[in-house]
């Protein structure tokens, strides 16, 4: 919820007293005046909430946390007008942490850090809270060596988040940690250097991502999309148009994807999505994809479970294949349904799946 005067108070009670206009950033509830996001922070409380107006806003080194005396329940709230109206500049838009950050931690897993209707361009955010919600919020850099989200929390619910127009960081630009659901993440023309767009921990879900006409900056190995070292359940959404020259969904434990679109992808090394650990794939559409050993790729002793998944049989399918199973080892791939055509059994080929 962007500001509205007119709304009961966070974390207090009662109604806002203050509205922040262009340029300007204020405590919520008392309306003081602060010259920069660092000074606010600097003078926070340990429950408090500040309004940004529109505008740019050119941020240093901004921290909230490891110096206060930490109650219970610390909260802080920065809302801004919206990620197209409100903008967070660092030097020159670089990623770099020595010049610009904002940093959030409390320690032992406790508080509550909620950001609302931000862009934070070349502005690396660290967060480490108990509780994280986030919304309307656009994350981009031109380049630098820092990344551009760092973010851990034991609860994070998180809508309208985005990722798009970055360019090589050097470092992974985006890092969830935690347990929670991400409602409309957008990773959208981004150019990736060596590593991933996006490094998932804990247990996450997805609902309607969109990941689309990203690219690499090379034809060497090692670029993904999305790195999943926690379970990772993705519904709904979308991911086309990229080339990245690897995997769009790298799996190291149980993935499940649910009525999601992968179509017109070229990850060309390796599979569209590889599996390190078991998955089920439900619904939704596979096809027209062009990768090293094809759409889905299996490790020994990985089972694939697929239901009524559209593969563009007699269409434009996958190449090389559908699915690439290590068929000598102890992969397995359970067809629910009849979309790997006719009598299918489980082998592949340069044909596809037969």
């Amino acid at each position: 919820m962007i500001w509205d005067s007119d709304a009961p108070d966070y974390p207090e009670t009662g109604i806002y007293e203050a509205a922040c206009g262009r340029g300007e950033i204020r405590r919520l509830t008392t309306g003081q005046a602060y010259a920069s996001l660092g000074e606010a922070l600097a003078d926070a409380k340990d429950v408090d909430g500040f309004c940004l107006g529109e505008g740019e806003h050119q941020v240093g080194v901004a921290e909230w946390g490891m110096f206060h005396s930490m109650s219970s329940s610390p909260s802080l709230r920065l809302v801004g007008a919206g990620s197209d109206s409100t903008v967070l500049s660092g030097p020159n838009g670089l990623s770099d942490a020595y010049q610009a950050r904002l940093y959030m931690l409390v320690y032992g897993a406790r508080g509550t850090v909620v950001l609302e209707g931000l862009s934070f361009n070349g502005v690396p955010l660290n967060i480490q809270v108990g509780s994280l919600i986030l919304n309307d919020l656009r994350l981009t850099a031109s380049g630098g060596s820092s990344f551009i989200a760092d973010i851990d929390a034991q609860d994070i619910q998180a809508s309208g988040l985005s990722l798009a127009g970055s360019g090589p960081l050097g470092q992974v630009p985006l890092k969830i940690g935690g347990v929670g659901v991400i409602r409309d993440l957008a990773i959208t023309d981004n150019l990736v250097s060596p590593g991933y767009l996006l490094e998932t921990y804990g247990d996450l879900t997805l609902i309607d991502p969109v990941v689309s006409d990203n690219s690499c900056m090379n034809d060497d190995i090692g670029f993904m999309a999305i790195e999943a070292f926690g379970k990772l359940h993705i519904q709904g959404g979308q991911f086309t148009g990229n080339a990245i020259n690897g995997p769009l969904i790298h799996a190291w434990q149980r993935l499940e994807l649910q009525d999601v679109v992968l179509e017109g992808n070229a990850p060309g090394w390796r599979g569209l999505v590889t599996l390190e650990s078991h998955a089920l794939v439900s619904g939704g559409g596979v096809k027209g994809n062009f990768g090293g050993t094809g759409a889905f790729e299996l490790c020994d002793g990985c089972t694939l479970q697929i239901d009524g998944v559209d593969f563009g049989i007699g269409e434009d399918r996958n190449e090389p294949c559908d699915v690439a199973a290590n068929l000598t080892g102890s992969s397995h791939v359970i067809c629910l349904a009849s979309e790997l055509g006719g009598d299918a059994t489980v082998s592949c080929d340069r044909e596809g799946c037969k």
